[in-house]
């Protein structure tokens, strides 16, 4: 017999900076049953997980922002707060060096 261990669920909130913006990750996330909240005038993401997808979590937030334009975010897991920051700079820069050597 097998048994299986199952992984508590952590509710997991993303700040956004308006409701376009929260709509915009809620839809990159729609796979994990994110929605949009506002509350006292704050948009965040909201969607619950076991920690099994939190590469996958972390790198959509990471993306979200680069399109953004916006450097951080908070993502509070269980209301433990996080800070998400999109390093932009590595990428522009690699960028920058390819082109600068490209014929």
């Amino acid at each position: 017999m097998t048994s299986t261990t199952l992984q508590p669920l952590r509710q997991i909130h993303v700040d956004a900076p308006d409701g376009r913006a929260a709509l915009e990750l809620e839809r990159r996330l729609a796979y994990l049953d994110a929605t949009v909240a506002c509350v006292q005038g704050r948009w965040s993401v909201e969607l619950f997980d076991d920690g099994d997808r939190d590469e996958a979590i972390d790198s959509a937030v990471r993306r979200w922002l680069r399109d953004l334009g916006r450097i951080r975010t908070f993502v509070r897991i269980d209301g433990l707060a996080h800070e998400v920051i999109e390093d932009h700079g590595f990428v522009v820069d690699y960028e920058q060096r390819v082109i600068e050597h490209e014929p």
